[in-house]
């Protein structure tokens, strides 16, 4: 199964890597989604967004980023990238809406490497 954006909201898998360039999102050939639930268990899904934000706006881009909903912290870093986000959500569906239409959307974003926490 080939993973791409419009298959992937719906279902949650372990190793789910998303990647931003310029509009394109990376596809993950080798991807194996879980059944049809989205959530394990309990719990939340739970990723890290690393964000690379316009030159001399890092701070306006992290004050707006923490004002997106199931956001639960915005840090600004020093190296490739200049903000980590860290968000949670009830499933892989809403998560990725988190990241394409909050995150993607924000004024001063470059670019984001979406990082979903998995269990082992």
């Amino acid at each position: 199964m080939e993973l791409n954006l419009s298959n992937c909201a719906a279902q949650l898998g372990s190793g789910l890597h998303l990647r931003r360039a310029k509009g394109f999102i990376q596809t993950l050939p080798n991807f194996k989604p879980r059944p049809e639930n989205t959530m394990v268990g309990e719990k939340l899904v739970q990723a890290y967004i690393l964000v690379t934000a316009a030159v001399g706006k890092v701070r306006q881009v992290a004050k707006e980023l923490e004002r997106i909903s199931n956001v639960k912290s915005v840090h600004v870093v020093m190296g490739t990238y200049s903000i980590i986000v860290f968000a949670e959500a009830k499933n892989l569906a809403r998560l990725t809406s988190v990241v394409v239409e909050g995150i993607h959307k924000t004024k001063g974003v470059v670019d984001t490497n979406t990082a979903i926490v998995v269990e082992v």
